[in-house]
């Protein structure tokens, strides 16, 4: 069968739920009240989902170390 990894991320909380554990972060998860976009705590959250986390400073980037599978889900979604 199949394993779900049920993640909850609490709004401007220190902590995320895993299952029936609780995981502490350093940031909490944020929603921008002018953007209405979310801001997550993504170096735990790729940690929790078994991607790699990484920062390109001359790009400026946060850079997603995926596995093929999951880079080839995420181009049929998004169509890249």
């Amino acid at each position: 069968g199949t394993y779900t990894k049920i993640i909850y991320v609490p709004i401007n909380k220190d902590c995320i739920q895993v299952d029936t554990g609780i995981v502490a972060t350093s940031v909490p998860a944020l929603i921008d009240p002018v953007t209405n976009r979310s801001y997550l705590p993504i170096r735990v959250l790729g940690d929790l989902l078994n991607v790699g986390v990484s920062w390109d400073n001359s790009t400026k980037s946060v850079v997603l170390d995926l596995e093929e599978e999951q880079f080839t889900k995420l181009r049929y979604k998004y169509g890249i």
